[in-house]
């Protein structure tokens, strides 16, 4: 896997909020010193209304809808290059070359640190660089594939634009691990959005009195996004399955809000990757996820007598009273074959 970042920090000390990362000056934490920052989006590489500015500005608004106080702007910038030192926040699709050519991406963070007589400190600049010798695709991020999943590349540098760092690959999806596909998208429509920790470390380095209630379910179900698969009772991985025997899904669930919820999760059997409450339903679980949690588990199930041989989608759906309904179902990535003795 490729590193997809490269990122320069003038500030010194690195520290967590929950497991989301952030750098310091003394005792101040190396973020924006307004509650906004005005990215200026280069029209020469990204054309307005084209692929690339679209899926630049979904992101940025995913950003802006995570229950902090913070607040991306956007503007154009019209000319072919950018300038690390000119105190403008650009995004442009470039080439990186040297060291930093491996990298899918850069975000070349600026900030400054002055600790004395008097504290100075804060992020002045932040430029993005997505690397042009990489082949880009729009499309939603389903695994491996010819080109590289845009949204989730940006998703990834906006964080770091904003003033997170990298964390440790773990057993949660997590939009700021250092490799690609991070942790993966959400929901059925593989949505590229900020993830649970990434949310809260941002509502805390800035933060908002307000309410935002979202749980969504991923296919994925840890920072190298492996999928969730179907197991047998020995917790092997299987793909063909008897009708009358027991088995086991597994599944993530994210609190990507900012509030306890307790929900339930509500399995099924589909002819379809679109999972919803007309498929053959074979169980649920209801759990609490506080604010900023991730559930890795699996449910046991048996498989209904009554379906004929043939090849099935298995997936699982949750809901909290309004929630955003567009992340909270998904289907594994791959079928099983299921057939009768």
């Amino acid at each position: 896997m490729k590193n997809i970042i490269y990122i320069i920090v003038l500030s010194v000390f690195s520290l967590k909020v929950n497991a989301a990362a952030y750098s310091t000056c003394g005792s101040n934490i190396q973020k924006w010193r307004t509650d906004y920052a005005t990215l200026h989006l280069n029209s020469h590489t990204m054309p307005i209304g084209g692929v690339w500015d679209l899926k630049t500005r979904e992101i940025i608004n995913q950003w802006n809808n995570d229950g902090s106080k913070f607040e991306f702007r956007i503007a154009q910038d019209t000319d072919t290059t950018y300038n690390k030192t000119n105190g403008k926040t650009e995004i442009i699709i470039a080439k990186l070359s040297g060291s930093d050519g491996a990298f899918l991406g850069a975000t070349y963070k600026r900030s400054v640190c002055f600790t004395g007589w008097v504290n100075v400190w804060g992020i002045v600049e932040a430029d993005i660089v997505m690397n042009s010798n990489y082949p880009w695709t729009s499309a939603p991020y389903e695994g491996e594939a010819d080109a590289y999943s845009f949204g989730l590349v940006m998703n990834h540098e906006l964080g770091h634009a904003l003033g997170l760092n990298h964390i440790s690959i773990g057993l949660e999806p997590n939009t700021m691990y250092p490799n690609y596909p991070n942790g993966g998208p959400v929901g059925h429509y593989n949505q590229a959005t900020p993830l649970a920790d990434d949310r809260l470390g941002l509502r805390i380095l800035y933060p908002k009195n307000s309410t935002v209630t979202d749980v969504a379910v991923s296919r994925y179900k840890k920072g190298t996004a492996f999928n969730n698969s179907v197991l047998n009772m020995s917790d092997q991985k299987v793909s063909s399955l008897l009708t009358g025997f027991p088995y086991k899904i597994e599944y993530t669930a994210l609190n990507l809000g900012t509030q306890e919820e307790n929900v339930t999760i509500n399995f099924y059997i589909s002819s379809n990757s679109y999972i919803s409450h007309s498929d053959t339903y074979i169980g649920k679980e209801t759990f609490n996820l506080r604010e900023s949690d991730v559930k890795n588990g699996s449910h046991e199930f048996t498989v209904p007598t009554n379906l004929a041989s043939r090849n099935y989608f298995i997936g699982y759906s949750i809901n909290v009273d309004g929630d955003n309904t567009n992340n909270d179902f998904v289907s594994l990535a791959d079928q099983v074959n299921i057939n009768t003795l």
